[in-house]
Order: C-alpha cells, then sequence, then structure tokens
C-alpha cells in the first residue's frame, strides 16, 4: 500500500478529521508496514479485513487526541503477536517508545515468539493482560489495549445482532469464559487510575458495550 492508498483508507473511516493536524508521517509508515503484513489476514469467521480492527483502534484513540506515537503503535499493535515480526524490528523500525507500547499489548506467548496451545492457556493468557492493566501498565499502555478491547467487543456486539448466541463458536473460549473476561477487564480498567479524561470517555464507552453484550436480553438482539 502506498502513501495516497493509505491516505483515502484513512479517509474513508473519518480518521483523517481526527488526524488533519498532526504530523502523519509516523503514523503513515505505522499503516503501510502493518498493511503489508497484515493484508492476506481476516477478522475471525468473517470476510472483513482485519485491517479494520487496527484502524479501528487508531480512530478510537486519534478522536480522543492521543499522541503520534501512540497512533502509530494502536496500528500495529497485533504485528508482532500475528505476523512472523518481532518486536526487535519493531524497535529497529520505529524506536523504543512505540516498541514497547505494541509489547504491552502482545501476550508473552507470542511476544517470545513460543509454541503453545491456544485453547490450554487461554485462561492463563488472558490473566496476564488483566494483572498487566491493574499493576504496570503505563497510560499510553493501558489506552491502547483499551481502545484494542473496545473494538473487539464493538465487533462482538455486532455480530451478535446479526447472528445471535453462534457467535461463540468462533472463539476458543465460549460465552460463560468470555463473560467473565470482559468483565475482568472492564473491573481492570476502572481500578487503574491514570487521570486522563480520554482515558475515562473509553472506559464509559467499553462498559457501556460489554453490558450490552452480556446484559441486554439477548432474544431482542438490540446491540
Amino acid at each position: 500500500m502506498n502513501w495516497y492508498v493509505a491516505i483515502r483508507t484513512l479517509r474513508n473511516l473519518n480518521l483523517i478529521t481526527a488526524l488533519i493536524k498532526r504530523n502523519m508521517q509516523i503514523i503513515i509508515e505505522a499503516l503501510e508496514y502493518a498493511t503489508e503484513h497484515h493484508k492476506s489476514m481476516f477478522r475471525k469467521e468473517t470476510k472483513i479485513p482485519y485491517m479494520s480492527h487496527l484502524l479501528n483502534v487508531c480512530k478510537l484513540l486519534a478522536e480522543r487526541d492521543c499522541e503520534e506515537p501512540v497512533l502509530a503503535a494502536a496500528l500495529l499493535h497485533d504485528i508482532v503477536e500475528d505476523t512472523g515480526v518481532t518486536i526487535k524490528e519493531v524497535e529497529t523500525k520505529f524506536g523504543k517508545e512505540i516498541a514497547s507500547l505494541v509489547a504491552a499489548a502482545t501476550e508473552p506467548y507470542k511476544l517470545d515468539k513460543l509454541e503453545f496451545n491456544e485453547t490450554e492457556t487461554w485462561r492463563e493468557r488472558k490473566e496476564h493482560t488483566i494483572q498487566f492493566i491493574k499493576e504496570k501498565a503505563s497510560l499510553n499502555q493501558a489506552l491502547i489495549i483499551l481502545a484494542d478491547k473496545t473494538d473487539n467487543i464493538s465487533s462482538i456486539a455486532s455480530d451478535y445482532k446479526r447472528i445471535g448466541p453462534k457467535i461463540w463458536e468462533r472463539f476458543n473460549a465460549k460465552e460463560p469464559e468470555q463473560r467473565w473476561y470482559f468483565y475482568s477487564l472492564l473491573a481492570a480498567f476502572t481500578s487503574a487510575r491514570h487521570n486522563s479524561k480520554a482515558y475515562d470517555e473509553l472506559v464509559e464507552v467499553f462498559e457501556k458495550k460489554v453490558n450490552k453484550v452480556f446484559i441486554q436480553p439477548i432474544a431482542t438482539h438490540e446491540i
């Protein structure tokens, strides 16, 4: 993807409005790099290009005036977890700050490129994320993880409205485990005090989405 196509993609998702006053170079470079490595990927059990998720995460943060390194890291947050790119390669190309943000959004098994069983390690991996948010995450690290999880639950809400409970069949962990995970994330995000309006706003958005998926009457599909 060249820079012209990148800008068109951003415009199509209304990102250009949020980014117009910024130095776009690092964001464009991150977008091109992410597109190159995620171009053949789709969201789980759909025909939706995976890049849509990365752009949505970036958009959530751009709309809340996050800094350029945060927006670049938002576009790159799954590149180590889901492709062959290493965190060292991210650091070499984008610097330590962005690499640190990407690493924070990457599960340890995947950060270290270890082989593991997705289902058997599911709870362990999710508990690590929850504890990291509670105890270690900086504001910018927490913002990227929060935006990522917000778009994830938004996608679940959208697909639930369309196909109902069948949506849980696409995940390694089913509805009860997903309910535990998202409410544990909510508790972790809420308990972490970052003195940030952007963070607090996004926690509210996340909470509403989680409640719509897990509390509203299933039969209505009004998510």
